[in-house]
């Protein structure tokens, strides 16, 4: 088969397979909770997640290059069979906790938490087999026929490969990091200890505001979220605690809640504040600090 069609088609089974898996994670989601949750858990992990679909496209575009220009056997589709499964798993782990409803005869509680807490070390197990999988692959095109025209191929998927793990290292760091932003440009900071998610996005703290409000988002793998939220969170400035004066949101119960916190405004407006949340999903105390 000529080169350049073999190479059109290696791309675009690439980027048609990631498509697909995208699509596949959202209507899971979808169907397992609803729309809204779905993209907001693509906003959170689309590093992640676009990462992983691209793997795995990547290891069809590359076996289906193999095939075509070499015409030689290999055991690459059991890797890709493989990493594709732990790719898919990984991404739908984040709402594996919506099977319990559905099929309630499997009754595997313990396990549905410990597959939702352990969610973003699932989704580096897929990355890893993405990245076995492409490279195996490669590995098989430079020993078959190294030639410069099919290493340059291979070699340019590796690189893009390790790229990629790259960007995501830096911005799963940077996504719990402490920001020394403008108040008005305070960001969002997420924990995810336990079977509980947490983000906390810093609203209006101008010195215009009436109230600090603080937009809380909620997301667990097993049991309800019933705590009362003005019970169970401070605002911490210089030293002082503040309690909540008001809760505009969800009410107790369900496995997602979403709503803005309000406290009376600090004055003089301090230099750092810490929001804490005390006994949410087994945890005894979660920080989430701000330079304003």
């Amino acid at each position: 088969m000529n080169t350049k069609k073999v190479l059109f088609k290696s791309a675009s089974a690439t980027l048609a397979v990631a498509g697909g898996q995208i699509a596949i994670y959202l209507t899971i989601l979808t169907l397992l909770a609803n729309s809204e949750y779905a993209f907001e858990q693509f906003a959170l992990y689309k590093f992640y997640i676009i990462s992983l679909a691209l793997g795995f496209g990547a290891q069809i575009g590359l076996f289906i290059y193999l095939r075509n220009s070499i015409k030689g056997k290999s055991s690459s589709g059991k890797i890709i069979l493989v990493s594709g499964t732990t790719s898919t798993t990984s991404m739908v782990s984040c709402c594996v906790h919506h099977l319990a409803s559905i099929l309630p005869v499997i009754g595997a509680s313990g396990i549905i938490s410990t597959i939702g807490q352990y969610q973003t070390s699932l989704y580096w197990v897929g990355l890893s087999f993405n990245a076995i999988g492409i490279i195996f692959i490669a590995s098989r095109i430079f020993k078959l026929r190294s030639t410069a025209r099919h290493s340059t191929v291979a070699l340019s998927v590796v690189a893009i490969a390790v790229v990629s793990l790259l960007v995501i290292s830096c911005s799963g760091s940077d996504q719990s990091a402490v920001t020394d932003s403008g108040a008005a440009e305070l960001q969002s900071q997420t924990n995810q200890d336990g079977p509980v998610s947490i983000t906390v996005t810093p609203q209006d703290i101008s010195d215009s505001a009436t109230t600090w409000d603080f937009q809380i988002a909620l997301n667990t793998h097993m049991g309800d979220l019933g705590e009362d939220l003005t019970q169970v969170i401070v605002l911490v400035a210089d030293g002082k605690e503040y309690k909540p004066v008001a809760w505009d949101g969800d009410p107790p119960g369900g496995h997602h809640r979403r709503g803005v916190l309000k406290f009376d405004p600090v004055s003089p407006k301090p230099g750092t504040m810490t929001l804490k949340i005390h006994q949410v999903g087994g945890i005894d105390e979660r920080s989430f600090t701000w330079n304003i």
